[in-house]
């Protein structure tokens, strides 16, 4: 069963374009802002905002890497790349499989990323058409996870790393796969089905049962599995 409840909130900071793949960690929230090509810190005890980074293709999905240096995309041309002591370097080279944009990303334990693409490049002029998840093993190569999501968004790992979420949007859904140990997806299934537009982030704390939600009425809803 799933059930949903609203909850109240507060403005944090301000002056952003097109916030995206929020990451939290050791007090700070990591936001790129895609529209304004920069990737944001804000301290969350203050709400006081500070350029990390700029990139010029567009930055969109993030996450920290094992090692505890962050991953971000560049969303244009299809690269990942990693900053690490304050140095970005190219982690890897998606444009020979992207066929759409980079979209939200996350990483396993093992640390193989997944990465939305969104199917097609709509901003460019292209119709749109389904997308898919694409991984990224530790050895660089690059395949494809999962296909036939339309319009891949948000996308997490339970706590236990057994499962993969995936917000597809255009189809109101959250899917969910199986995640092997060897990093494959299997037994997709339709797992929740909202009114409309989801995008999907995930409550840390308590990954297993929660998730918190924003549906196409601009409402922050948190489900709750059991």
């Amino acid at each position: 069963m799933v059930t949903m409840t609203s909850q109240p909130y507060d403005p944090l900071t301000d002056g952003l374009y097109f916030g995206e793949s929020p990451r939290y960690r050791d007090g700070q929230l990591y936001i790129s802002d895609m529209t304004g090509r920069t990737v944001y810190t804000i301290d969350v005890s203050t709400g006081k905002k500070q350029v990390l980074l700029e990139v010029e293709n567009q930055p969109n999905g993030m996450c920290f890497h094992p090692d505890g240096s962050l991953v971000y995309s560049s969303m244009f041309d299809a690269k990942l790349y990693k900053l690490k002591d304050g140095k970005s370097t190219l982690y890897a080279d998606l444009s020979h499989v992207m066929t759409g944009y980079c979209g939200d990303m996350v990483i396993d334990r093992a640390g193989r990323v997944y990465i939305d693409d969104t199917g097609a490049r709509v901003l460019h002029g292209e119709s749109p058409r389904a997308g898919r998840l694409l991984v990224v093993d530790t050895d660089g190569t690059v395949k494809v996870a999962a296909e036939d999501i339309i319009f891949p968004n948000a996308v997490f790992i339970s706590n236990d790393g057994k499962n993969l979420f995936v917000a597809e949007t255009f189809r109101y859904g959250l899917l969910r796969y199986d995640l092997g140990g060897d990093g494959q997806l299997t037994n997709r299934q339709n797992f929740w089905s909202p009114t409309s537009l989801p995008d999907l982030k995930v409550k840390k704390e308590d990954m297993a049962t929660n998730m918190i939600g924003i549906d196409g009425g601009c409402r922050m809803l948190r489900v709750v599995f059991g």
